[in-house]
């Protein structure tokens, strides 16, 4: 699946502060492969370590940080920063069914 909003924004947000290649070389990366991901040709990163890469090459925080994540985010999907919170707390993984069931009654 491919996503123009997430290139667009990646592109917003490394523009100002480095080229194309010094991202490449940041992530260890190729430059096609940021470019396609610019242009929208191929899907954003799933997974949570390649995004928090990303943001943290371009000192994303907060709302830029979380925009990032949501953008990158297969459609019948949930933010990969979430998805890590989650694992990473069984409480809240208790939390949420609890809520199901309260939805469901």
């Amino acid at each position: 699946m491919k996503n123009k909003g997430f290139g667009q924004y990646l592109r917003k947000c490394r523009e100002p502060i480095m080229s194309l290649q010094d991202l490449a070389n940041l992530l260890e990366c190729s430059k096609p492969y940021l470019w396609d991901l610019e242009k929208g040709n191929t899907k954003p990163p799933q997974n949570f370590k390649r995004l928090d890469d990303i943001a943290k090459a371009l000192n994303l925080k907060g709302e830029k940080r979380e925009r990032l994540f949501d953008l990158a985010k297969a459609e019948d999907d949930i933010p990969a920063d979430i998805k890590m919170i989650i694992i990473k707390n069984p409480y809240l993984i208790k939390k949420i069914r609890e809520s199901e069931v309260n939805i469901n009654e």
